[in-house]
């Protein structure tokens, strides 16, 4: 497994600095509350700041605490465990890169993080642990016996049903779209198709939002062509996702269109950008991207616009493969409740701990859309869940 570097920043190096110089928990407390709200002060220049805010100025150690405090942002403070970061390799691997046991018995962590792996040439891989997975091969198999074959590769694109469901927000055990959140916003969107974008909560500019109020527009208006650009020369970039960045790879492409990029300078700004842990690797990169904006001819407006999306979109973006994948995956646990229910929900139940429900409300969902669920029996029940008809499944004793 690669490592995560966890960095000091705001909070943490507010508390261990304090800790270090035995500042008083009361004062702690009031820069805390002020480091919450953004407006702790950097610089050695706020002590007026502070005294505005009520907190001491006078404390013998305040100039050293400020000091340090700004110096640690960034600072590696302890490592972690990537998610899904793993390196395949050949060979004797400490002898390379430094290894440690991790925590779980059987497993080693090398002790770079997976930007550190990748500039060394290291092979790195993610591997992502899906529940879904596990729940739709089982969901197959148990076709494929009762002798009802699916074919993932093959599922109709055109089918109404399960778009219709989506649209209705009945998600319940759907793959990414069963959260309550998500089901507030299905019906908005009037989705024809589930795509997985990377937005988890970036600040894009207004151009991408869907407010009436304003140039923007909504998902509906967008599918029927009302789209807007802020410059000619990103529609082509842009127009298969109705004006909205979605990809990576369009970030990438929107460098190299307004600003001239190379592919190969494009993808450092892309690492630059979601390289966090670096300020000022951030800010020189952005300052070229600004310059590359200008030299090209792009609005002063405009450039800020791009800017704003491109910074912002670097750190929660996805690559278009991920997205369809994610998007297939959801496709195809939407067809099988609405098409195969009974294998759907064993499927499901028998893949628990999974999702965002138990399996009571996994077993009230399936009777809602008239499934017969049998209770557990000593005398005719499996260790697992089964299918017992198209409209029957049988608790088993997991």
């Amino acid at each position: 497994m690669t490592a995560n570097v966890i960095s000091f920043r705001g909070r943490s190096a507010m508390r261990e600095t304090g800790k270090a110089l035995n500042l008083p928990e009361d004062v702690m407390d009031r820069f805390s509350r002020l480091q919450a709200n953004g407006d702790f002060p950097h610089t050695l220049s706020a002590r007026d700041q502070l005294r505005q805010a009520g907190l001491p100025i006078d404390h013998p150690r305040l100039n050293a605490f400020l000091e340090i405090f700004h110096a640690m942002q960034g600072l590696p403070r302890h490592l972690g465990q990537h998610s899904g970061g793993m390196v395949i390799c050949e060979g004797q691997l400490d002898s390379v890169v430094p290894l440690e046991n991790a925590t779980m018995p059987g497993r080693t962590v090398i002790q770079w993080d997976k930007d550190d792996c990748e500039d060394l040439g290291i092979v790195k891989v993610d591997l992502l642990g899906l529940g879904m997975m596990a729940a739709l091969q089982d969901a197959i198999e148990i076709c494929a016996q009762r002798g009802r074959p699916v074919d993932l590769a093959q599922l109709p694109k055109d089918d109404q049903r399960p778009n219709d469901m989506l649209c209705a927000a009945d998600t319940v055990g759907v793959f990414q779209v069963e959260s309550r959140a998500q089901m507030a916003t299905l019906p908005r969107i009037e989705t024809a198709r589930v795509l997985r974008s990377g937005d988890r909560g970036g600040n894009y500019p207004a151009w991408t939002h869907s407010r009436a109020s304003d140039a923007s527009l909504s998902g509906p208006a967008r599918r029927h062509g009302i789209n807007q650009y802020l410059d000619d020369r990103l529609r082509p970039v842009l127009e298969r996702t109705l004006g909205v960045p979605l990809f990576q790879e369009q970030m990438l492409k929107i460098a190299m269109v307004m600003a001239n990029f190379s592919g190969a300078e494009a993808e450092e700004l892309r690492r630059a950008l979601s390289y966090h842990r670096s300020q000022e690797r951030m800010q020189r990169v952005e300052k070229k991207l600004r310059a590359a904006l200008a030299a090209n001819q792009v609005k002063p407006k405009v450039a800020e616009e791009i800017v704003a999306a491109i910074t912002s979109f670097a750190l929660y973006g996805f690559p278009e493969s991920h997205a369809i994948s994610f998007a297939l995956i959801a496709y195809a646990s939407s067809w099988l409740k609405v098409h195969r229910p009974a294998e759907f929900y064993v499927g499901l139940l028998n893949n628990q701990p999974m999702g965002f429900y138990s399996s009571a409300t996994l077993i009230k969902d399936a009777q809602r859309r008239h499934l017969r669920v049998l209770p557990v029996s000593v005398v005719h029940s499996d260790w697992l869940c089964t299918v017992e008809s198209d409209q029957t499944i049988h608790l088993g004793f997991v």
